[in-house]
């Protein structure tokens, strides 16, 4: 018998299976959990009802190819994949986070940023709970998280602002450029599946990145990949890939995806 969930405020998808939020705070999960992405239940590879796995004051929800961020009220991201419980993520630099207040209260001569994009304008005003008058350099250093799926987006130049950013999804845009990027060093976790993205050389400068999710694009060339000592999952799948030797270097790398490319020697 089918099981309907009801109050839910946001849904996000993962790879065949989804993840959502009720109006009470609470997470549930349905699908696939053939990685055990759930957390919970790994004996079983599909969840056909709703099932819930954490209450909580939970106000944001995001999932990747096998991965599930939330966000609670206090500020607070947790994380979790495999067979492991959702915990939260230690962010050193995280005051305030999504969903929670971000004072803006600058200096008379803080620099204001003037966007070039409208959405993400608009996304960093939600934020910062400013829906009109400037927005400074002081109010974007508060924004460690920031979602930008489904939009559209093809310039991202206005990112170069985001220093502070350790979490970033730009999942399903039309996304070719992200030189803009290469100013986000503090990035621990990058998402930009399902692009245009052919070169990504601005990477290299990323090296505190430990998830990075590439797959479904025109990338050929992953050499950029080859300086970030720190990562420990990455998936590429669904490029134009033929030499992974880059990857050698990567000493700490727990998770690759790299189906569906054009692979002629994996010896390494």
């Amino acid at each position: 018998m089918k099981k309907n969930i009801k109050n839910v405020v946001s849904v996000a998808a993962g790879i065949l299976f989804n993840l959502s939020l009720k109006k009470d705070g609470s997470l549930w999960v349905w699908g696939w959990n053939n990685f055990s992405q759930f957390g919970v239940d790994t004996s079983s590879e599909q969840i056909l009802t709703p099932q819930k796995i954490m209450d909580g004051a939970f106000n944001s929800i995001e999932s990747g190819s096998n991965k599930n961020f939330a966000i609670k009220d206090d500020g607070s991201i947790w994380f979790w994949e495999g067979s492991n419980k959702p915990t939260a993520v230690e962010l050193k630099n995280a005051p305030v986070q999504n969903g929670s207040d971000i004072a803006s209260n600058p200096a008379p001569d803080s620099d204001s940023i003037r966007f070039s994009n409208p959405i993400i304008e608009a996304e960093t005003r939600r934020l910062c709970k400013k829906a009109t008058g400037d927005i400074y350099k002081l109010d974007l250093e508060k924004i460690i998280a920031l979602t930008l799926e489904n939009k559209n987006i093809n310039d991202i130049s206005d990112l170069k602002w985001f220093t502070c950013l350790e979490f970033l999804s730009l999942n399903n845009n039309m996304i070719s450029e992200i030189k803009p990027l290469s100013n986000l060093t503090k990035l621990k976790t990058l998402y930009v599946n399902q692009n245009n993205l052919s070169d990504i050389s601005a990477l290299s400068e990323l090296v505190n990145l430990t998830q990075l999710e590439l797959s479904y694009n025109k990338i050929a060339d992953i050499s950029a990949l080859g300086k970030l000592t720190n990562l420990k999952s990455i998936y590429i799948d669904e490029n134009s890939i033929i030499d992974i030797s880059p990857l050698k270097a990567l000493a700490s790398l727990q998770t690759l995806m790299i189906s569906r490319n054009q692979l002629k020697d994996i010896q390494h």
